[in-house]
């Protein structure tokens, strides 16, 4: 007990010392001049200038001018869109090692009311970290159980969780029945079914509750966990289903056609490229996860997997026309590898625009947020960086970014803390 208070006290100093200086506030208006802007949704724009008010893009064009407003000369720096992370666990967990610090999964099979926002949190190094490659907006999901909860949508600038949070009931997350290699898949079938019986029994609980609502019933129990999941019946809100090998995600494919109006988007796919047709059939959405970090990064997922199936995985998707982007997946200190990702599909067979799209437009087209996010235009939320390079490119560097059009403090991370803190050491 009183090694684990000592670790705990040493965590707590550590975050203490490293508490971020987030953006003041203020949202003055910001004139950029002589950028090069990739819009993403259209061609690049030389020499351009872009007007910020309010949080919002307001203009965009050549010899802009603006009274009152601070500028920023760009040139020589490249304009894009703020990064998305499709599905991450940035603000869930500081060191894994840690338990007191890891708040990703909850006891029992069946949590979908559980909001991940109650465990995020805004002080995290990892979210740091993460804005440092150029992520202004991240999903936030956990992990473990069938249903282990509600996925957030928040952007990576906030002193608390509420200021951060865009919505805390985004989406719904499943995690698909694995098939066993070595055992039959009617084991499968059963888990499946089981899902099933437990979507037709919120329809009918909800049901109940109109009836109750309009007078016509008596109907008073009140179930939270199926309270969460009408929305997803509805198709009010998206369900993220967590799915791997390819035979499990032709089963998930065939679930969300039996479930619809349902809104799936299909995570993980790790196997995408064995089936690649049939997902653009399904005209399902395909969310990658972390290609550094996970199983298949260390070994092939299965004896007859190539050597490079995960880094060629997303090339064979977009040949196949499934719209997918790239995510940071289970590991929150993967969220600053997310562009790296993309970089290593492109060297495995991917376009390189493709790729792009996958990390800002795609991204938002898929989680339905391409009204705010996910590329430069006029009425946009004004989520930005300047990068001195490719944001593609490790040797890049990030030399401005806007969330909401305040600017963020880049140098607040632990890395250039403890370099300033280690560069001024005496010699002697």
């Amino acid at each position: 007990m009183k090694k684990l208070s000592i670790i705990l006290l040493a965590v707590f100093l550590v975050t203490i010392n490293l508490l971020p200086i987030y953006a003041s506030g203020k949202n003055e208006p910001i004139l950029i001049k002589n950028a090069t802007i990739y819009p993403i949704t259209s061609e690049k724009i030389t020499g351009s200038d872009l007007l910020i008010e309010n949080g919002k893009i307001i203009n965009i064009g050549k010899d802009l001018k603006a009274d009152g407003a601070r500028i920023i000369d760009a040139t020589g720096l490249n304009l894009y869109p703020g990064l998305i992370d499709g599905f991450s666990k940035l603000g869930m967990v500081e060191m894994w090692a840690i338990a007191a610090t890891t708040d990703t999964t909850e006891v029992g099979r069946m949590n979908p009311e559980l909001k991940t926002t109650w465990a995020l949190n805004p002080f995290s190094v990892h979210i740091r970290t993460g804005r440092i490659t150029g992520i202004t907006t991240a999903i936030v999901g956990s992990s473990g159980s069938l249903f282990p909860g509600i996925a957030s949508l928040i952007k990576l600038d906030g002193w608390t969780t509420d200021e951060m949070t865009v919505n805390d009931e985004f989406a719904s997350i499943l995690i698909f029945p694995v098939t066993p290699r070595d055992k039959k898949p009617e084991l499968n079938d059963k888990k499946v079914q089981e899902i099933k019986d437990i979507f037709k029994e919120v329809k009918r609980y909800a049901e109940l509750k109109k009836l109750a609502a309009a007078g016509k019933s008596d109907f008073i129990k009140t179930y939270p966990k199926y309270d969460a999941l009408i929305p997803v019946v509805e198709g009010k809100r998206p369900l993220i289903i967590e799915v791997s090998t390819a035979r499990d995600i032709e089963k998930a494919i065939a679930f969300a056609e039996e479930m619809k109006p349902m809104k799936v988007i299909l995570y993980d796919c790790v196997q995408g490229y064995r089936v690649a047709d049939k997902i653009a059939k399904s005209g399902l959405p395909v969310m990658l996860a972390d290609m550094f970090g996970g199983f298949m990064s260390v070994q092939p997922y299965e004896p007859d997997e190539a050597y490079d199936a995960q880094w060629t995985n997303p090339a064979a998707l977009a040949k196949a026309g499934v719209k997918f982007c790239f995510t940071s997946g289970g590991v929150a200190s993967a969220a600053k590898d997310m562009p790296y990702f993309a970089a290593r599909a492109v060297a495995f067979g991917l376009d390189h625009d493709t790729a792009l799209k996958a990390m800002t437009i795609n991204t938002a087209e898929i989680l339905g947020i391409a009204d705010r996010v996910g590329s430069i235009e006029i009425g946009k939320d004004a989520d930005i960086i300047l990068v001195e390079g490719d944001p593609l490119d490790v040797r890049s560097v990030v030399k401005y970014m806007f969330i909401d059009g305040r600017e963020i403090d880049l140098k607040d991370n632990v890395w250039d803390q403890f370099y300033d803190k280690w560069n001024t050491r005496p010699k002697n």
